[in-house]
């Protein structure tokens, strides 16, 4: 199926699924149901989760979700091949305490007769809003130097 054959079947101009293929702008949720529809998988939701950076590694990035009050929950999203980063050059620079929003893909697969079976999150953009404080290491305290007395005439 070409672009333009895409976009006909969707009801959007040929422009639009284009800016969707290049990542310039994304599908509103009508769109992403008729689009899984159209490939039979599922539907994927684009969603945000603010939070703290509980842990990260080279394949994906654990958030604790600080926006309740009453409980933290802590979700795991693996990177997906093409992340973006703001305020980042690598994944590498982020570490514990590190306050993010990412932006994640989450697909729902359902089975043969139309069945939820399992839920997919994966990361597509990152965002760093600020930096986890400084910790400085425990060190001795500073020894006063001796201070000459003056001399009496």
């Amino acid at each position: 199926m070409t672009q333009a054959e895409l976009a006909e079947r969707l009801g959007v101009t040929y422009v639009t699924g284009s800016r969707w293929e290049n990542g310039q702008a994304r599908p509103n949720r009508l769109a992403m149901r008729a689009l899984a529809a159209l490939a039979e998988t599922g539907t994927s939701f684009f969603k945000l989760l603010k939070g703290t950076v509980s842990a990260v590694n080279k394949h994906g990035i654990a958030v604790e979700d600080t926006r309740t009050e009453t409980s933290a929950t802590e979700t795991y999203l693996p990177f997906a091949p093409d992340l973006k980063l703001q305020g980042l050059k690598s994944v590498t620079e982020l570490q514990p305490g590190d306050m993010v929003l990412v932006e994640y893909r989450e697909t729902q697969v359902k089975d043969e007769s139309g069945q939820p079976t399992k839920s997919t999150r994966v990361a597509v953009r990152v965002s760093l809003v600020t930096r986890a404080p400084e910790q400085t290491p425990i060190s001795e305290p500073a020894k006063e130097e001796p201070h000459d007395k003056p001399t009496v005439q």
